[in-house]
C-alpha cells in the first residue's frame, strides 16, 4: 500500500518523471524519493539488509524499460525524450558558443577603443600596432584570469573547500552615501558592519550624507572616487568586479567602455616607497612587470595615459600602517591623480573608514562615498547567488543542482 501512496506523491511523480522523458546529463534525486519514503512513516534502510534504497530505485527504473520495450508506445516516448533532451544540449551549447564569440568581439572592440585612444595621445614611445596590440592582448587576459573567481583567503573557506566560484555569477551591487553640502544636513542612525558609526569614524566621514547611490552611479560621475567601508564590506571585491568587466570589453555595464582596468594594491607601493622615492606611474610598471606580463608593460601605460583610457583601482590605503607612511603615499596619488585626470583618466581608492581622517586627500574631481550594509533584499539576493554557485561548483551545472539550490534557499 505504502508504495502505491509513494508512487502517487506529486514530487515523486515529477521526479520519475525523468525516466519517461530522460535530459542528458540528469541524474534522479534519491535525497528527495528518500525523504517522501520516509514522510510514509517507513524507514527504507528496513527494505533489506543487502539492499538499499537506491538499489531499489535502480531496479524500479531498469524493470520499467525492460517492460517498456514490449510496449511501442511508451518506447517511442522515451526516444523522444532522449533526442528532446539531446536538441536542449544542443541549443545550449549554441549558446555557449554564442556568449564565447561575443565575448570575443567585445574583447576585440575594447583592444580598438583602447589603441585609438593610444593614437591620440602621446606617440613618443608607442610600440608598433602589433606589438601594442599582443601586450594589450596579454595583460587583459592576466586580468581576467586573476579576478574571474572569488577569493576566499583569510574567510576560513579555502582551507576547507576548494570553490571556484566566478565573481560575476556572485556579485551583488554596493550602495554607498556620500558627503552633501552643509545645506542638505539631516539627522540619521548609520550603520555598517549592523553596528553604529564610533565616534572617530563619524569625525571621518562626516554627519552630511546623502541618501544611498549605486557605487557604479558615483564612479561614472567622478574623475576620482574614495570608497570608504568597513572591512568585509566589498571595496576589494568591487574593484576586482569593476576590472573583470573592463578586462572582458563589458565596460558599457559600469558606464565606462574602452578604458584600460589596472588594479594595485596600496600596501605594495608603500613597501616599495621605503625602499626608493619612486613615482606612482613607475612602480605600477614595475608591479606588473614582475607577474610576468611579457611585453613593453611600461609603454602601454605611458600611451594608453596619454590616451586618456585608465581606470586606475588603488586597493587598501588603511592597509599602509604607519601614519607617515600612508600621507606619503597620499601625496604621491594625489599627484599623479592631478597630471593625469585631465587626459580622461579616472581613479578609485578603497580604505576602512578607521585612520582615513589623518591623511584624507583633497583634489579636484576627487569624490568620496561610504558603502552601506546590505538591506533584507540584498542580503537575500546574495544568499540565492551563493547557494547556486556553490551547488553549480560542487554538482556541474545541471537542473539537480538547480533544485539542490533551491531547496537550500529555502
Amino acid at each position: 500500500m505504502w508504495g502505491g501512496e509513494w508512487a502517487t506523491r506529486e514530487t515523486v511523480i515529477g521526479e520519475l518523471s525523468q525516466v519517461i522523458d530522460p535530459r542528458p546529463e540528469t541524474t534522479l534525486d534519491l535525497e528527495l524519493l528518500t525523504n517522501e519514503f520516509s514522510r510514509l512513516d517507513y524507514e527504507p534502510e528496513l527494505l533489506h539488509e543487502e539492499m538499499d534504497f537506491s538499489e531499489v530505485v535502480a531496479r524500479f527504473v531498469s524493470a520499467f524499460y525492460d517492460a517498456a520495450a514490449d510496449e511501442p508506445e511508451i518506447l517511442e516516448s522515451i526516444k523522444i525524450g532522449l533526442l528532446r533532451g539531446i536538441a536542449e544540449r544542443t541549443q545550449e551549447q549554441l549558446q555557449e558558443t554564442r556568449r564565447q564569440s561575443q565575448e570575443l568581439k567585445k574583447q576585440t572592440s575594447l583592444l580598438e577603443q583602447i589603441l585609438t585612444g593610444v593614437r591620440a595621445g602621446d606617440r613618443r614611445q608607442l610600440p608598433s600596432g602589433d606589438e601594442l596590440r599582443r601586450v594589450t592582448d596579454r595583460f587583459l587576459k592576466y586580468m581576467v584570469e586573476r579576478y574571474q573567481y572569488l577569493d576566499f583567503r583569510g574567510m576560513g573557506v579555502s582551507d576547507r573547500v576548494a570553490l571556484r566560484l566566478p565573481l560575476l555569477d556572485m556579485y551583488v551591487p554596493l550602495r554607498a552615501r556620500v558627503d552633501m553640502p552643509i545645506g542638505e544636513t539631516w539627522s540619521r542612525h548609520l550603520q555598517l558592519a549592523g553596528r553604529p558609526l564610533s565616534k572617530e569614524e563619524v569625525e571621518s566621514v562626516g554627519e552630511r550624507l546623502s541618501e544611498p547611490l549605486p557605487v557604479v552611479d558615483l564612479l561614472r560621475e567622478h574623475s576620482g572616487l574614495v570608497i570608504l567601508g568597513d572591512p568585509g564590506a566589498g571595496k576589494t571585491t568591487f574593484l576586482k568586479y569593476v576590472a573583470l568587466l573592463l578586462a572582458l570589453g563589458r565596460g558599457e555595464e559600469v558606464g565606462l567602455p574602452g578604458r584600460l582596468p589596472v588594479l594595485v594594491p596600496l600596501s605594495a607601493y608603500a613597501n616599495a616607497l621605503a625602499k626608493a622615492d619612486i613615482p606612482l606611474k613607475r612602480f605600477i610598471c614595475s608591479y606588473f612587470s614582475d607577474r610576468d606580463i611579457e611585453g613593453p608593460f611600461e609603454p602601454l601605460l605611458e600611451s594608453v595615459l596619454a590616451g586618456g583610457r585608465v581606470l586606475l583601482l588603488l586597493d587598501g590605503l588603511d592597509e599602509v600602517r604607519a601614519v607617515e607612511q600612508r600621507k606619503l603615499v597620499v601625496d604621491k596619488v594625489i599627484d599623479f591623480f592631478a597630471a593625469q585626470r585631465k587626459a580622461g583618466n579616472r581613479f578609485v581608492l578603497t580604505s576602512r573608514i578607521v585612520g582615513y581622517r589623518d591623511v584624507r586627500p583633497s583634489a579636484e574631481g576627487l569624490g568620496e562615498c561610504t558603502l552601506l550594509d546590505f538591506d533584507l533584499e540584498e542580503t537575500e539576493l546574495f544568499v540565492g547567488k551563493w547557494t547556486a554557485a556553490v551547488e553549480r561548483a560542487v554538482a556541474g551545472q545541471t537542473p539537480v543542482a538547480a533544485r539542490d539550490a533551491e531547496r537550500e534557499r529555502s
